[in-house]
């Protein structure tokens, strides 16, 4: 995936840590030079006001850049400016947007307007102005719209960090640290556990949140026992940024017996994440997350996961066909439906290579032809029935 021209991953700093490590994950597959990743503020933290007009204008015509949309954008541009760096000559910045949420398509589009060379990517169908991206990785579950077809090509789960070296690296670095050395001949289940999921509406706006209860704690817990005992197997636990702290101590308390190792996300510690994936034979992992089970899968462990059902029926049917796909395969299996009848073990390739190698395929192809780097004009029909 060699080219000449220096490529600069832009991506927003999100809060929320799934989506930064997906971003992450992109940026290093496209270059691994860490000093070349470029991380903005969310333009909706600073300027509600800005971001309010932009929807405005869009709901107006949406896929038209209209002049009232040109001098929000020119104002943008002007905030913008003051966050980027002095990219180099000959430089190409490669803007991350992830599924198109108000703040993301706006620094988009206004990065577009500083550096029209700059190559725009939709990790998700854009829900406006799809013609201004160069770039468009579609999840499992999505159909690719004709009008994007050219440009656009599927997933089959959300890019991440982990690669097989990664976790091996990781753990040989955390081996002796994680596991009691009377217990190293054995087996192991690194615990995955989720929490409580927040709802949110096409704006990224929080709707409702999904409890993660007591009662499933327990369940997560009974099952995973029985797999430890009938494995012989020992455990490693982490919990996330999204687990309420009285499921954390409850599960803490009777995993106990069977742990030599458990991680509270609470505390803040040094987080051992990828240790703990290197070092596992067998991944148990709450199903709603979308981006730890693809963290599971794309490190080539056996996968488990377990499916809370009050949490999963509120999720969009693209996650459950996204659960459905890789269980009739025999990539993963349910805790549940102990005795397991089938463990995945085929390692997914990771996403994040494979949009890194279109990226710079598409550094290639302008390099042969210039004349090709700037976008089409916008089309003047909208483009309703493909809306995400």
């Amino acid at each position: 995936m060699k080219t000449d021209q220096k490529l600069y991953p832009v991506f927003i700093n999100s809060q929320n840590v799934g989506h930064q490590k997906t971003m992450q994950g992109i940026a290093t597959a496209i270059t691994p030079i860490q000093e070349r990743h470029v991380r903005l503020p969310s333009l909706i933290d600073e300027k509600s006001k800005l971001i309010s007009e932009f929807k405005k204008e869009l709901s107006k015509k949406p896929e038209v850049l209209t002049l009232s949309l040109q001098k929000i954008l020119d104002r943008a541009v002007e905030i913008l400016k003051t966050k980027l760096p002095d990219f180099p000559k000959g430089s190409t910045p490669v803007y991350l947007n992830y599924f198109s949420w108000p703040d993301q398509l706006f620094t988009g589009l206004a990065l577009k307007k500083i550096k029209p060379e700059s190559i725009l990517f939709s990790l998700g169908t854009p829900s406006r102005h799809t013609n201004s991206f160069d770039l468009i990785a579609i999840p499992p579950g999505e159909k690719i719209p004709p009008l994007i077809s050219k440009k656009a090509f599927h997933i089959d789960t959300l890019p991440n960090p982990v690669d097989p070296e990664l976790v091996a690296n990781a753990a040989k670095k955390w081996k002796d640290k994680l596991i009691y050395p009377s217990t190293k001949s054995k087996p192991i289940i690194t615990v995955l556990l989720g929490g409580s999921v927040p709802i949110v509406d096409s704006d990224n706006k929080q709707t409702e949140i999904v409890p993660f209860t007591l009662k499933h704690a327990n369940e997560l817990c009974n099952g995973v026992i029985a797999l430890a005992e009938k494995l012989g197997a020992r455990l490693l636990v982490s919990t996330s940024l999204r687990t309420p702290q009285e499921v954390e101590d409850a599960v803490f308390k009777k995993l106990a017996p069977y742990a030599d190792y458990m991680f509270p996300y609470s505390k803040n510690r040094l987080n051992p994440y990828y240790g703990m994936l290197g070092l596992a034979d067998f991944i148990v992992v709450t199903a709603e997350s979308t981006s730890q089970i693809s963290e599971a899968l794309c490190s080539g462990k056996k996968t488990v996961i377990y499916t809370p059902k009050s949490i999963i029926k509120k999720k969009d049917p693209i996650h459950l066909d996204f659960l459905n796909k890789f269980l009739s395969k025999g990539y993963m299996s349910k805790l549940e439906s102990f005795p397991l009848q089938k463990t995945g073990s085929n390692r997914l390739e990771n996403p994040a290579q494979i949009i890194a190698q279109k990226v710079h395929q598409l550094v290639r192809q302008r390099n042969r032809n210039p004349e090709n780097q700037m976008v089409k004009d916008i089309p003047q029909k909208p483009l309703k029935q493909y809306w995400g």
